[in-house]
C-alpha cells in the first residue's frame, strides 16, 4: 500500500486455532528484504473466534493517503458479534492517537522502529450489521496505510429475522444469538451456553424456551401463546421488558437475578430465583402462580393473583409494594423479614415469618386470614379481618397500630409487648405473674378492651 517501493507498506497477518503465549515464547517476523528499512510489529491474542474460516473477507477494507488523519471504513459484516481489528501503518516516527470516539481500543499497542516507520491499531466487537470506521490520528503529516479486518465469533448465530414454522432452535455454544425478530409457530427454543441471547421480539405460538447457561438472556418482548419458559442457570439474569405467558410459563434464574419489567401469566406461571434476587415491576397471575427466592429476596412493586398465589423467600426477605390475592394466597419468609405496603386477601390468606419479623403498612383479609411471627416481631400499621382472623407472635413482640375484627378474630402472644393507640377506648388491665398470657377481645362496641399479663408488681396498672 502507498508506493510500496519507496514508502513501505502495512499488512495484517493472522493465525487460527492457536494458544496464548507464555513467558519465554516469541513471534518471529521475517522481513521480505535485507535492506536497512525499519520494521514495526505489534500483536494481539483473542478467544471466542472460529477455529477455521474465521476471516469475514467481505467486511475487510483498506485505504491510504498522506495526512494527519488516516481513515478507513469497513464493508458490511456477516452479522453482529464479530471481532474487528484496525491497523494504521505510517511513515516516519509520528505519535499515534487512538480512535476511541468510534469505539476502538487497544490492543494493538502503538510501536515504532525509531525514526522511519510506526504503527498503531485497535479492536472492537460490533453490535450490529453496519460498517465501522477506523479514524485514528498522527501528529505530523505523513504517508499512511489503514486496514480493517473482521473475524467471526465461534458459535454465533446472527439473524435480522428468524422464522421457524415447525420445530426449531437458535443456539450458540460460545458467542451470541442476535435476532431482531424470532418467531416459532410450532415448538422452538433460543439458547446460548456461554454469553447471551438477544431478541427484540421473541414469539412462541406453541411451546418454546429462552435460556442461557452462563451470562444473560435479553428480550424486549417475549410472548408465549402456549407454554414456555425463560431461564438463566449460572451468573447474571433474565431480563424482559415484557414477558407474557398466555398458557403456562415460568421465569427463573439459578444463581443471581430474574428481572422482568412486566410479567403476565394468563394461565399458570412461576417466577423464581435460587440464590440472589427476583425483581418484578409488575407480576400478574390470572390463574395460579408463585414468586419465590431460596436465598435472598423477592421484590415486586405490584403482584396480583386473580386465582391462587404464593410469595415466599427462604433466606432473607420478600418486598412488595402491593400484593393482591383475589382468591387464596400466602406470603411467607423463613429467615429474615417481609415488608409490604399493602396486602389484600379477598378470599383466604396468610402472612407469616419464622425467624425475625413481618412488617405491614396495611393488611386486609375479607375472608379468613392469619398474621404470625415465630421469633421477633409482627408489625402492622393497619390490619382488618372482615371474616375470621388471627394475629400472633411467640417469643418477643407484636405491635399493631390498629387491628379490627368485624367477624371472628383473635390476638395473642407469649411473653410479648403489645401497643395500641392512646385514649379512653384502649382499656388495658395489667395483672401480676402466674396467670396465663391470655388476650381477650370482647363483644361489639368494645373491640379494644384487652387484658394483658405483666411480669411483676411494677407492671400492675389500670388505664
Amino acid at each position: 500500500l502507498n508506493n510500496t517501493a519507496s514508502q513501505g507498506f502495512g499488512v495484517v497477518f493472522y493465525a487460527e486455532n492457536v494458544t496464548a503465549l507464555v513467558s519465554g515464547n516469541s513471534i518471529n517476523y521475517a522481513k521480505p528484504s535485507s535492506s536497512g528499512n525499519g520494521t514495526a510489529v505489534s500483536a494481539l491474542y483473542a478467544t471466542g473466534i472460529l477455529s477455521s474460516g474465521s476471516l469475514d473477507s467481505g467486511a475487510t477494507n483498506s485505504a491510504g493517503g498522506s495526512s494527519t488523519t488516516p481513515s478507513v471504513t469497513s464493508n458490511a459484516p456477516v452479522g453482529s458479534g464479530e471481532l474487528f481489528v484496525g491497523l494504521c501503518a505510517y511513515h516516519n516516527n509520528s505519535t499515534y492517537t487512538q480512535d476511541s470516539g468510534n469505539g476502538w481500543a487497544v490492543p494493538f499497542t502503538a510501536v515504532s522502529s525509531g525514526t522511519n516507520c510506526g504503527l498503531g491499531g485497535g479492536n472492537q466487537v460490533n453490535s450490529g450489521s453496519g460498517t465501522l470506521t477506523f479514524s485514528p490520528t498522527i501528529n505530523s503529516s505523513n504517508t499512511w496505510a489503514a486496514i480493517v479486518v473482521a473475524f467471526r465469533a465461534s458459535g454465533g448465530s446472527q439473524s435480522a429475522t428468524a422464522t421457524l414454522l415447525g420445530a426449531g432452535s437458535l443456539s450458540a455454544t460460545a458467542g451470541a444469538i442476535s435476532a431482531a425478530s424470532a418467531s416459532f409457530s410450532g415448538a422452538g427454543s433460543m439458547s446460548v451456553a456461554a454469553t447471551r441471547v438477544l431478541a427484540s421480539t421473541a414469539t412462541f405460538a406453541g411451546t418454546g424456551s429462552l435460556s442461557v447457561n452462563t451470562l444473560a438472556l435479553l428480550a424486549a418482548s417475549a410472548v408465549f401463546a402456549g407454554t414456555g419458559s425463560l431461564t438463566a442457570n449460572l451468573q447474571r439474569f433474565i431480563f424482559n421488558a415484557s414477558a407474557v405467558f398466555a398458557g403456562a410459563g415460568s421465569l427463573s434464574a439459578g444463581a443471581v437475578a430474574c428481572l422482568p419489567a412486566s410479567a403476565t401469566f394468563a394461565g399458570v406461571g412461576s417466577l423464581s430465583v435460587a440464590a440472589a434476587a427476583l425483581l418484578v415491576a409488575s407480576a400478574r397471575f390470572a390463574g395460579v402462580g408463585s414468586l419465590s427466592a431460596s436465598t435472598q429476596l423477592v421484590n415486586a412493586v405490584t403482584v396480583v393473583f386473580a386465582g391462587a398465589g404464593n410469595l415466599s423467600a427462604l433466606g432473607r426477605l420478600l418486598l412488595a409494594g402491593t400484593a393482591t390475592f383475589v382468591g387464596a394466597g400466602s406470603l411467607s419468609a423463613l429467615a429474615r423479614m417481609r415488608s409490604l405496603t399493602s396486602a389484600q386477601f379477598a378470599g383466604a390468606g396468610s402472612l407469616s415469618a419464622e425467624a425475625q419479623r413481618q412488617s405491614l403498612a396495611f393488611a386486609e383479609f375479607e375472608g379468613q386470614g392469619n398474621l404470625s411471627a415465630s421469633t421477633l416481631a409482627l408489625v402492622s400499621g393497619f390490619a382488618v379481618f372482615e371474616g375470621a382472623g388471627f394475629l400472633t407472635v411467640t417469643p418477643t413482640g407484636q405491635i399493631a397500630a390498629f387491628a379490627e375484627f368485624n367477624g371472628l378474630g383473635r390476638m395473642c402472644a407469649y411473653a410479648v409487648v403489645r401497643l395500641g393507640p392512646p385514649g379512653p377506648t384502649t382499656n388495658t388491665i395489667v395483672v401480676g405473674p402466674g396467670a396465663d398470657s391470655n388476650i381477650q377481645v370482647t363483644g361489639p362496641g368494645a373491640v379494644s378492651n384487652r387484658v394483658v399479663v405483666g411480669s411483676g408488681p411494677t407492671n400492675n396498672q389500670i388505664v
